[in-house]
């Protein structure tokens, strides 16, 4: 008799294709009961169709999904929640001014329940229990999830707006969420990608307990070193297809690089230390902005050309209102302190002067401030350009080099599209997430900027992806670009920042030259530490 655990989930030749477009192509996955999944890839790779299918967001062209057994067709994820199956997605899905608690039971409120007046209440024939509305049984729902959250090791504040929260327990809100619906199989979108190295292991330890108990999750990350650290076993996805099934305290990070990306993958190393001109291309001095209580205060900072100056801090703390505040003083709320760009006084700029002026923005939030999905990529890329010599004359638009430096952008930061249609004219809906950033990427660098605004530049990229997002930084900087790198990847500032600014509730709480701390020490500064 075997030993293995029985399966939790186990899709077998599964199909998806939208028109000529194939995202998967005869799938084949197990997952174990009990275990943590990884479900690693490309941008592009079908990982992330795969997972929808799972969860009911799109229905199978052909083969078979069973969940504990049993062959399961959804028709929406309701169905897929109600089989035992959340997903938890690297967006939150959250009323923000509403408490944790209210949250969590939205659609599945507990109510009191009260006995028919008609009778006495004891069990008889002909008598029986209405269920009646008589008022949410809030204590109830916080008796349950109390015990919930101190079972999965994901403590809550119950009746704070989470718009209040960090984004660490906004995520826990999340996971509590699917967990109160009684999930079995949870699906995990980069599920890291706005925590510190210690919410991380929060995290980890709540999914654990969860494994213990019988639950299953997939995780689904470009993260490697948390596959590894935190998986049984991983599926590697290339070009819509699984390539390879490890086992993973049996392989490294080298091994899974090679199996996504179908080569070797050099190893990524810290980049040389800038060399900073006198010339200070941003400044700002005792800035405050913002609302009361969630802005900036008493900002002072500099960026010289040719440096990266790291924003470290964990989301939420500041960075949104100091990018808002840097990029069109005229249009946030800013209040005292003065900010200066090339040494000029930036009170009354707009983003399309700065852009002008030669300053790219790379915005942490691609699909509210950086592209049109359903625009073509070629009008994606014009964004914010159409306005220069080289694409306009007199308001009218020079077609051919839009068209030319379209491609020219696609080319060299390998931006792929699918299907037959010229890649010029494809909607950006069309793309993965991490193609639609590389087109956002190619877009801000384009043509030479003298300043880079990148905040969270690699997030949900693939590791090739990133490795070349972050040399392109470099060169910017090596040329003699400033550039200001918003960041909540602790090793991504690290390796890149000459030097590094920590931020903790709108202020500047801590400052560092390069190799003058480590990731330890960096993520608890976020921390408020």
């Amino acid at each position: 008799m075997s030993n293995l655990p029985p399966l939790a989930v186990e899709m077998l030749g599964v199909e998806k294709r939208f028109g000529s477009v194939t995202a998967n192509a005869g799938v084949s996955l197990k997952v174990a009961r009990g275990t943590i999944h990884g479900i690693v890839g490309e941008n592009g790779a079908g990982k992330s169709t795969a997972m929808h299918l799972l969860f009911g967001l799109h229905r199978p062209d052909a083969g078979k999904i069973f969940v504990d057994g049993v062959v399961r067709s959804w028709r929406s994820p309701e169905d897929a929640l109600a089989a035992g199956i959340g997903m938890v997605h690297q967006h939150f899905m959250l009323a923000g001014r509403h408490t944790a608690l209210e949250n969590i039971i939205l659609g599945v409120e507990p109510t009191h329940r009260r006995v028919d007046s008609a009778t006495d209440g004891r069990s008889k024939k002909g008598s029986r229990f209405f269920c009646a509305m008589s008022g949410l049984d809030f204590g109830r729902a916080r008796s349950e999830l109390e015990a919930l959250a101190l079972a999965r090791n994901l403590p809550v504040p119950w009746d704070k707006p989470v718009d209040e929260m960090p984004v660490g327990l906004q995520q826990r809100v999340e996971i509590l969420k699917a967990l109160y619906r009684g999930v079995r199989i949870l699906i995990l979108d980069e599920p890291t990608a706005v925590l510190t190295p210690a919410e991380g292991a929060g995290l980890l330890a709540g999914l654990r307990e969860f494994a213990r108990n019988g639950g299953t999750v997939l995780l689904v990350t470009h993260k490697l070193k948390d596959v590894l650290a935190w998986t049984d076993h991983l599926t590697v996805f290339r070009a819509g297809r699984v390539v390879a099934t490890m086992t993973t305290r049996e392989t490294s990070i080298g091994v899974v690089a090679e199996a996504m990306m179908g080569r070797k993958i050099a190893s990524e190393s810290v980049c040389s230390s800038g060399k900073p001109s006198s010339e200070k291309l941003l400044e700002i001095c005792n800035l405050d902005a913002g609302t009361v209580g969630k802005g900036l205060r008493d900002i002072s900072m500099a960026v010289h050309a040719g440096e990266i100056v790291g924003i470290a801090g964990v989301e939420g703390n500041g960075q949104s209102e100091l990018v808002d505040a840097i990029l069109a003083p005229m249009e946030s709320s800013v209040g005292p302190g003065r900010i200066f760009w090339m040494g000029k006084d930036a009170a009354g700029l707009g983003r399309g002067q700065l852009r002008l002026a030669g300053i790219g923005h790379i915005p942490a939030d691609r699909i509210r401030d950086g592209v049109i999905l359903e625009g073509s990529v070629q009008e994606n890329f014009l964004l914010g350009h159409h306005r220069r010599p080289a694409f306009s004359r007199w308001g009218i638009l020079k077609e051919a080099s839009i068209s030319g430096a379209t491609s020219e952008v696609l080319q060299r930061h390998d931006v792929r599209t699918s299907g037959t249609l010229d890649p010029r004219r494809q909607t950006v809906a069309s793309l993965s997430g991490g193609n639609q950033q590389k087109l956002v990427f190619g877009r801000e660098l384009h043509p030479d900027p003298k300043f880079i605004v990148a905040c969270q530049p690699t997030r949900g990229v693939d590791l090739g992806a990133a490795q070349s997002i972050r040399s392109e930084l470099v060169r910017c900087r090596d040329r003699g670009a400033g550039v200001l790198l918003v960041s909540s990847d602790l090793e991504e500032i690290l390796s890149l920042a000459d030097r590094i600014l920590v931020i903790c509730s709108g202020q500047i709480v801590a400052s560092y030259s390069r190799g003058d701390v480590n990731e330890s020490e960096l993520g608890l500064r976020m921390g408020g530490a």
